[in-house]
């Protein structure tokens, strides 16, 4: 039983030193995924938000949020908003000529491209919309 505690206690440890490493490493590199985020979001869309980072999170995927395409210094980047309007989302769909029907509920996740890199465009006619969407992804 001694020899086991004192594995299971130098095992510990080993563990310990390799996620401060792994941390360490992480620090200060370009995160795998932008998030770019309408300036208000409702409660909806934020419990949709949430959900989809806790997933990022929860397979160690390094992502941050930002409000401006420009901001963004992803790989990939998530781009949600409403489908009308000024916002990143509503842009990237007009410019992509790229509807979504304007009923209640109703959403779209569209890939395209922007600044060379690939976008995933979630967005919905309402809040609610929206948030199946991000629901969806995450």
């Amino acid at each position: 039983m001694k020899i086991f505690n004192k594995l299971n206690t130098q095992l510990r440890l080993l563990i310990l030193v390799f996620l401060s490493l792994l941390n360490f490493t992480l620090i200060g590199k370009t995160p795998l995924i932008s998030i770019v985020t309408d300036n208000q979001p409702g409660i909806s869309v934020q419990h949709g938000l949430t959900k989809l980072t806790d997933a990022l999170s929860s397979k160690n995927i390094s992502f941050e949020k930002v409000g401006s395409l420009k901001e963004a210094k992803g790989e990939v980047i998530i781009v949600t908003g409403l489908s009308t309007g000024k916002g990143e989302a509503s842009n990237l769909l007009k410019e992509g000529k790229h509807a979504v029907p304007e009923v209640p509920e109703a959403l779209t996740i569209w890939k395209t491209k922007s600044q060379n890199k690939p976008v995933l465009v979630i967005s919905g006619f309402d809040d609610v919309g929206l948030m199946y969407g991000l629901l969806e992804v995450a």
